[in-house]
């Protein structure tokens, strides 16, 4: 028997949903359930088929009935640039990546500096190509760094820990100066790398108490690795019972999930 194509599944699914929500639910819940994080498939990290989804129903239908709330309000919330992001990055995660794209250059044109990093992060992972997004991706992070972006800055941050190997005092610097405007936001993966580089700094003698402080905020924040770092450096983590519930599973830039 023939799978549904791609376009069949995500129709089927969206109508399926669409009335009932639109009957039930009001604008709070519907900005609630657009904004809300995407569920954690069981299989895959990055669902690229909605023929993935379509064997999963209930992630398939977790993902849709977002997208359906994010459209719902399009047709009702003038200017919100912040439901185009949404709307962009699930449509990014049922595989729709032309739409995502459409929806997510709408708001990066009007300023959004979130969708200015999620147009970077797509040309970083190869998803769309510097020629049609006409810059590098690490124009893109520098643009939303500068209007004030935590992610931007951490992955231009760590953007520029890749290029410069080994470090300079001028890139440590940098790297250093872009983590701390994330944190001071309440960013647990700059706070994770901001220790990670006064343990193993670029000149100069480690300095683990200061590295220890950065990496408590990041375990309370939910980075799983900054608990496996206070171990090492002989730190209670007792508190921190249950590892596979955090946020932040692993600390690598290219596989990290963020919210």
């Amino acid at each position: 028997m023939r799978r549904p194509g791609r376009q069949a599944v995500l129709v089927s699914l969206l109508t399926l949903t669409a009335l009932s929500m639109r009957a039930s639910a009001s604008t709070t819940e519907l900005l609630t359930l657009c904004r809300s994080v995407p569920p954690n498939p069981p299989a895959l990290a990055f669902p690229r088929d909605p023929t993935d989804a379509y064997l999963n129903v209930v992630y398939g239908r977790a993902i849709l009935r977002q997208i359906d709330a994010c459209r719902t309000l399009l047709t009702t919330v003038d200017n919100d640039l912040d439901l185009h992001f949404y709307l962009g990055r699930l449509l990014g995660l049922a595989g729709e990546e032309e739409q995502a794209i459409s929806h997510l250059r709408i708001a990066a044109t009007a300023g959004s500096a979130k969708s200015i990093t999620a147009l970077g992060s797509l040309v970083e992972r190869g998803l769309l190509s510097r020629e049609a997004a006409g810059q590098d991706f690490r124009a893109f992070y520098e643009d939303a760094a500068a209007r004030g972006d935590p992610v931007a800055q951490v992955r231009l941050a760590l953007t520029i820990l890749k290029d410069h190997q080994p470090s300079t005092a001028e890139s440590h610097r940098r790297m250093v100066e872009l983590l701390q405007r994330a944190a001071a936001q309440g960013d647990a993966l700059a706070e994770f790398y901001l220790g990670h580089l006064y343990q193993f700094p670029a000149a100069g003698k480690p300095d683990e108490k200061l590295a220890a402080q950065h990496y408590e905020r990041a375990a309370q924040g939910g980075v799983r690795a900054a608990v496996e770092r206070l171990e090492l450096l002989n730190h209670d983590v007792s508190s921190y019972v249950d590892l596979d519930e955090m946020t932040y599973q692993i600390a690598s830039p290219d596989e990290i999930r963020r919210p």
